[in-house]
């Protein structure tokens, strides 16, 4: 079932347990060997993004990744620091939501044609809960289906993934959802727009 492109939204990686993360690292395999995306869209946050992102460079997947703003994992750890830039550096294509002066000079040994500063309705200057906002959409906007990681009781859910879900739902978005509130993850996917 090819797929063109494909966009990820989920939890953090303290929301998951260990056995959690391998499934689901595993689970994100299995779609991406389901739909064949052509291009898999990656916020490159920890945990779910950053999983999904690695898991289609795996799979030889075009990576394009959509950053708030360069300094993203500024508050990170150094490890963490290091995946993201790995992850930066071996996508297709960099979108970045904030751009301000120095952006394109902060990010050593990118050829500027693979970066690209969003459209201005997503546009913002600073790191920010809007600047993650608005790379959420952007990712929904631009993707054909969309995957949902949730990990929180429905009562719980807010933050990002909660703001996504409802983007997605508003566009009326194809989408996958991949489900650990229950006793057993489940994963649907549903194709056609609801």
């Amino acid at each position: 079932m090819k797929t063109d492109i494909v966009g990820l939204t989920g939890h953090r990686p303290n929301n998951f347990s260990a056995s959690q993360r391998d499934y689901l690292k595993e689970e994100l395999a299995r779609i991406i060997d389901k739909l064949e995306p052509e291009i898999a869209i990656s916020g490159l946050a920890l945990g779910s993004d950053t999983w999904w992102a690695e898991q289609a460079l795996l799979k030889g997947v075009d990576l394009h990744v959509y950053v708030p703003c360069i300094d993203q994992p500024s508050k990170w750890h150094d490890e963490d620091k290091m995946r993201w830039e790995t992850m930066l550096t071996s996508a297709e294509k960099v979108f970045l939501a904030g751009f301000y002066p120095a952006t394109l000079e902060a990010i050593d040994g990118h050829p500027q044609t693979r970066i690209q500063v969003m459209k201005r309705e997503y546009a913002d200057h600073t790191y920010s809960v809007k600047a993650m906002m608005n790379r959420n959409k952007a990712m929904i906007d631009n993707s054909d289906i969309m995957i949902v990681v949730w990990n929180q009781d429905e009562k719980k859910r807010g933050g990002g993934t909660k703001q996504a879900w409802d983007h997605i739902k508003k566009k009326n978005k194809p989408h996958v959802v991949i489900d650990f509130t229950a006793k057993k993850p489940k994963t649907t996917i549903v194709r056609e727009k609801e």
